[in-house]
């Protein structure tokens, strides 16, 4: 059907002992992120693989790299934040709350995402814009297609907001797409957002870039495979994912 429920809502499956009912994203102006002596493999990996005893922390309003080999455990830590699953051992926290003491649906509503392959309907721009935020206004949604630097792109289309991408979007180019991913994300307006392997597209990095300054109270979080495939954007303090977790600042 058309109208699905936002992607962030789509498990009405609850992990755990999950009874608290406050709202995370209610709790001051930011979160930070702190994975606590995390370990976790999945039921199909032999327990020697997946992440083993994974502790850093990231502080609100900052931005982060994590940078590892394909396999190291990166789009894990990811999965974790969306409580898609929990540690076997260790804690995910925001700002000291263990979100597997929270409700999917609240912890979720913390994290926005921009995958390095966007997800869209064959739909209309707008609708797909929309998706990020259901209730959103008009004006919310082209706010955000100008900061995500595709409003000029939208409104010159012959057909405009009414414009019909296609299949997972096959009438817009990569770049287009995850143009849309970042306004999309905006619209939701989470206090932590992940960028999955974003600027693959070098004009993308640029735009990441400046979302990064228009938006410093987020907290940002990079997935990256290799720490020098990104030469565009200013390279944030990193955390390698593999037998060992370490931070540092550049």
């Amino acid at each position: 059907p058309k109208k699905v429920k936002s992607g962030l809502e789509l498990s009405d499956i609850e992990l755990g002992n999950s009874s608290n009912n406050d709202s995370l994203s209610k709790r001051g102006d930011g979160l930070g992120v702190d994975f606590k002596g995390v370990s976790f493999h999945y039921p199909e990996q032999p327990v020697e693989k997946g992440l083993k005893g994974v502790t850093f922390h990231v502080a609100p309003g900052t931005t982060t790299a994590i940078v590892g080999h394909t396999g190291a455990g990166k789009t894990t830590i990811s999965r974790l934040l969306f409580r898609f699953y929990d540690p076997l051992s260790g804690t995910v926290e925001f700002s000291n709350y263990d979100i597997k003491k929270y409700k999917q649906t609240s912890v979720r509503a913390c994290v926005g995402i921009v995958p390095q392959d966007t997800v869209l309907f064959n739909d209309s721009i707008l609708y797909n814009v929309q998706y990020g935020r259901l209730d959103a206004t008009r004006e919310e949604v082209e706010a955000a297609c100008k900061s995500a630097h595709i409003y000029d792109f939208i409104v010159s289309l012959p057909e405009g907001w009414d414009t019909v991408v296609g299949e997972r979007g096959l009438k817009l180019s990569g770049g287009e797409k995850q143009r849309v991913a970042i306004a999309r994300c905006l619209l939701k307006d989470p206090p932590i957002v992940l960028f999955d392997e974003v600027c693959v597209y070098g004009i993308e990095c640029i735009c990441v870039y400046m979302v990064l300054c228009l938006y410093s109270f987020i907290l940002y979080i990079y997935i990256y495979i290799y720490p020098n495939t990104h030469i565009n954007t200013p390279p944030p303090p990193s955390i390698y994912i593999g037998h060992i977790c370490i931070g540092y600042s550049h």
